[in-house]
């Protein structure tokens, strides 16, 4: 998915949940910035600069390189993914059974159990389903899947963060300076606590949102798991590009549509044939919201089997689930969504743009979709992104940041963050930034799903060295934490 839908379409989510306004606009843009807290802009060893009371800046904190969220150097061509970044953020494993767990099984009826349990329409979501991958992708539980056990277990862990301050608390005690995030003072302490919890349920938005778009694809470089047959039936590798069926909903149904391989200013481009991470070869098509397309995944058994992927029912069922989430985690499952912003939200998923029309003549499918979200009433009130830039100074996180060595793409730079905004009328307490408190959001989740995997045999991050070294949180005691809350999972809060 990209900003429209990660922005726009989590705002009008949130909103259609009984949100307020606000609430789902720092919600969005927590969703949204997972795509861009990457190596390029944030690599490098990190202080955090505190200024005591006698006014004199200090040193409260220091960690290598925050858990960043997307890998921006070396994803494009596959040789060096961080697997536990693109399994934890953006292709959570979901191609097993939930009785081959032995931790932190969530039954559905319990994460689901606001609106969609009330509602007589309860079809609204399918239920989770493996898929019959072949024996010889030795991967084959790592293919995401909506609704599975894990996109369960975060909706149930997000609501015990977001109703629990003591389960938030336990968190940020294990982050440098906690002294600061946790002050004595009433007001100050739940205003952090909640924007920490705001951060910790964004980010999740973003990877529940994923789990639909990036179904049938993996986060590892993969030839099995992550390449497909040419519409002819032959099997292909890039540069040179393969073709699929491919509906772009101008009313001329599927045609056969060649993806370049290597190509810039088009709509229609795929990674090169040696880059099998994610959805690298379909290049931006499971991100365009009103498409349909047909291909045959190398990792069925079946090799004539057809995929035929609606993403017009697919971003809804999306929109759906990121609905009952909000709902179940901020405690609004008694409010039935207003029908007519699901409605809206229908319209904006479903509006479509001729691919054909060149990048240069036309408009970025993504840009596209964005407008279309913003002159709905759904998203009246949100503050405007500029979604050709990645990301526009209205979709970065809050944050004094002072780069005192050099930081080049690559390499690595010194970077001072201040727990100090320039904000008017606040107490220094309450002035935490927002790019902080996302970092520890961010640890925590990775933290968690690593913990989770690990557990059930599923994926193991031993090996990243991304996922294992130390970093913003205390890694050993969180995992301690995330094993403690295994336990509770499934247990429906009253």
């Amino acid at each position: 998915m990209d900003q429209d839908f990660h922005y726009y379409g989590t705002h009008a989510a949130a909103l259609t949940a009984g949100v307020p306004a606000g609430q789902a606009t720092r919600l969005a843009k927590a969703a949204n910035y997972v795509d861009f807290l990457n190596e390029t802009r944030t690599r490098g060893y990190w202080r955090l600069i505190f200024k005591g009371p006698d006014g004199k800046p200090r040193v409260t904190g220091r960690w290598n390189s925050p858990r960043y969220t997307f890998q921006n150097n070396m994803s494009g061509t596959g040789f060096a993914p961080a697997i536990g970044l693109w399994q934890s953020f953006h292709f959570l494993p979901g191609n097993y059974l939930d009785n081959d767990l032995t931790v932190g099984q969530v039954d559905f009826n319990v994460s689901h159990a606001g609106w969609f349990a009330t509602q007589a329409a309860a079809s609204k979501l399918p239920v989770h389903h493996t898929r019959p991958a072949d024996t010889a992708c030795k991967n084959r539980k790592l293919l995401t899947r909506p609704l599975s056990a894990a996109s369960r277990a975060l909706v149930m862990d997000s609501a015990t963060i977001w109703n629990d301050d003591a389960a938030a608390e336990d968190i940020l005690l294990c982050s440098p300076a906690a002294k600061y995030l946790l002050p004595r003072k009433a007001s100050t302490h739940q205003a952090i606590l909640t924007r920490f919890k705001e951060m910790v349920v964004g980010v999740r938005a973003h990877v529940i949102a994923d789990t639909w778009a990036h179904q049938d694809f993996a986060g590892l470089n993969d030839q099995y798991l992550n390449t497909y047959y040419d519409a002819s039936g032959n099997f292909c590798l890039r540069p040179g590009g393969q073709d699929i069926l491919l509906d772009t909903g101008m009313g001329r149904g599927f045609e056969t549509t060649h993806l370049w391989g290597v190509r810039s200013g088009s709509n229609l481009v795929g990674a090169p044939g040696t880059a099998a991470l994610g959805h690298g070869w379909m290049g931006h098509l499971p991100d365009m919201s009103w498409i349909q397309y047909r291909y045959i995944p190398s990792w069925s058994k079946d090799k004539k089997w057809v995929i035929t992927r609606n993403n017009r029912q697919t971003y809804i069922d999306a929109f759906h689930d990121l609905v009952n989430y909000f709902q179940k985690v901020l405690r609004k499952s008694d409010q039935l969504p207003e029908a007519s912003k699901i409605t809206k939200a229908k319209k904006c998923i479903g509006e479509p743009l001729d691919l054909k029309v060149h990048w240069g003549k036309g408009r970025p499918f993504h840009v596209h979709s964005a407008e279309i979200w913003r002159s709905s009433s759904l998203c009246s009130g949100v503050p405007q992104i500029d979604t050709c830039k990645e990301p526009s100074k209205a979709a970065d996180m809050q944050g004094k940041i002072t780069t005192t060595l050099g930081a080049s793409k690559g390499s690595y730079g010194t970077y001072s963050l201040e727990m100090t905004n320039d904000l008017p009328g606040h107490d220094d307490e309450d002035r935490i930034p927002d790019m902080f408190l996302f970092q520890i959001a961010a640890d925590y989740h990775l933290i968690f799903i690593k913990t989770w995997l690990e557990s059930n045999k599923i994926s193991d991050f031993s090996k990243d060295s991304w996922a294992t070294d130390e970093c913003v949180l205390c890694l050993p005691a969180v995992e301690d934490i995330v094993r403690e809350r295994f336990t509770t999972l499934n247990k429906p809060r009253p």
